[in-house]
């Protein structure tokens, strides 16, 4: 669940998830298959010119979408960081190795997806976390029906 932290006490960069440690370590994975993706030797599937600046996009508008539903919004600028040193990391690394071709336009295309994630995120789509949490994890908000588990009458008998 996503409660409302006291106004006293500042609120942590993260939200307070049931499920933390798993959703970290997804994103985790997400990023190594990126990074997996992006410096092995390329596979045989063939890419029109200009079609990988799309699959750039996507993914990291995926990565961005994914880690604002873990961070409050005041934070999404460490989002967009974070992600934008990834990939310029990630271009650097592939100067220096002999297959793959570094270009200034995956960066460009990485920048455009971190912001068009970061905007359906602050559009609503940042509550997808907790939507999914409370869905799974049977966490019940007062006042909309018989909680899980109600008797007959939808009381707790």
């Amino acid at each position: 669940m996503c409660p409302r932290m006291a106004a006293e006490v500042p609120p942590a960069p993260t939200l307070r998830l049931r499920w933390m440690l798993g959703w970290q370590i997804g994103g985790l994975l997400l990023i190594a298959a990126l990074i997996a993706g992006s410096l092995l030797p390329p596979i045989a599937i063939m890419v029109a010119r200009g079609e990988d600046k799309v699959l750039h996009a996507v993914a990291y508008g995926a990565l961005s979408l994914y880690y604002a539903g873990l961070i409050r919004p005041r934070y999404y600028i460490l989002i967009a960081v974070g992600l934008m040193g990834l990939g310029i990391a990630i271009e650097l690394l592939q100067r220096r190795i002999g297959y793959r071709v570094a270009d200034t336009y995956d960066v460009v295309a990485n920048a455009a997806g971190i912001v068009a994630g970061l905007v359906l995120a602050l559009a609503g789509l940042r509550r997808w976390a907790c939507l999914i949490e409370a869905r799974f994890s049977g966490y019940h908000r007062p006042g909309s029906g018989p909680s899980p588990g109600a008797g007959p009458t939808g009381g707790d008998a």
